[in-house]
C-alpha cells in the first residue's frame, strides 16, 4: 500500500516557481498531481546528486527540461520540494546547499555552503580587529538560545563575533530571513529569545497543500 505523501514547500520553491514560465507553472501543478497520488511511480524518475552536501536531496522529473529538487528527510511520506529550473540548473543549485531544520518551527531553512563559509571568514577578520572590551552582541545567550532563534549552527560563529546592530544588519544577507528578524527583536529591543519568535511571527510549520499554494 502506497502512503499518501505530506508535500512541504520551502520559501526557495514558492521564489523558483514564481519565476517560471505560465506554461510550466502548469506543468508543475500537473506533476504535484501525479505526485500526491502515487510518489514511487516510475515516472517520478528520482535522481540522486553527485557530490551533494545533504544526502537527502533528490531531483525529480517536471518534463524532459526541468526537474524539482525534493527533500525526502526521513524516508517515510514526508517531502519537501525546495527549488525548480531547467534540469542542470535545477542540479547545480542544489550541489553546494545544505537544508538544516529551523528548530523551533520544523520549517526548512537554506544554507548555501559557500556563503556560509564567507560570512564566518568576514565574522573572523572582524573578531580580530574588534577591541578586547567590546562588548558581544549575544554573549549572554548560549548556543542553543542561537540555535532556536533560528539560527544555524554552521553560522554561530559569525553571530558570536556580532558586537553591534550594524553588524547584525551587515550579516543579514546570510541568515536565513526569519533568523535575522528574531535576532534583530533581541539585539535592538533587548526580547527574551522566546518573545522575540513571537515579535517576528514564527509559528510551528504545518504541512502544506501545494496543489492549493500554487493556483496563482
Amino acid at each position: 500500500m502506497t502512503l499518501t505523501p505530506n508535500l512541504y514547500m520551502a520559501d526557495s520553491f514558492l521564489e523558483s516557481f514564481d519565476r517560471l514560465p505560465q506554461g510550466q507553472r502548469k506543468k508543475v501543478r500537473e506533476f504535484l498531481g501525479k505526485f500526491r497520488s502515487d510518489p514511487t511511480a516510475a515516472g517520478i524518475n528520482y535522481e540522486p546528486i553527485h557530490d551533494t552536501r545533504d544526502d537527502r536531496v533528490r531531483t525529480v522529473r517536471i518534463d524532459r527540461a526541468y526537474r524539482a529538487v525534493m527533500l525526502h528527510p526521513n524516508m517515510g511520506a514526508d517531502y519537501v520540494l525546495v527549488w525548480v529550473d531547467h534540469h542542470d540548473e535545477a542540479m547545480a543549485w542544489a550541489k553546494n546547499k545544505l537544508f538544516p531544520v529551523h528548530p523551533a518551527t520544523g520549517a526548512i531553512q537554506v544554507l548555501d555552503l559557500e556563503l556560509v563559509e564567507e560570512a564566518n571568514s568576514r565574522a573572523a577578520d572582524e573578531l580580530a580587529a574588534k577591541p578586547l572590551d567590546a562588548y558581544a552582541l549575544f554573549e549572554t545567550f548560549a548556543d542553543a538560545d542561537l540555535i532556536r532563534a533560528g539560527v544555524p549552527e554552521m553560522l554561530l560563529p559569525s553571530v558570536r563575533a556580532l558586537h553591534s546592530a550594524d553588524g547584525l544588519e551587515r550579516l543579514r544577507p546570510y541568515l536565513p530571513p526569519e533568523a535575522h528578524e528574531t535576532l534583530f527583536y533581541i539585539a535592538n529591543l533587548g526580547c527574551a529569545v522566546d518573545e522575540a519568535l513571537r515579535h517576528a511571527g514564527v509559528e510551528a510549520d504545518t504541512p502544506v497543500d501545494a496543489t492549493l499554494a500554487l493556483e496563482h
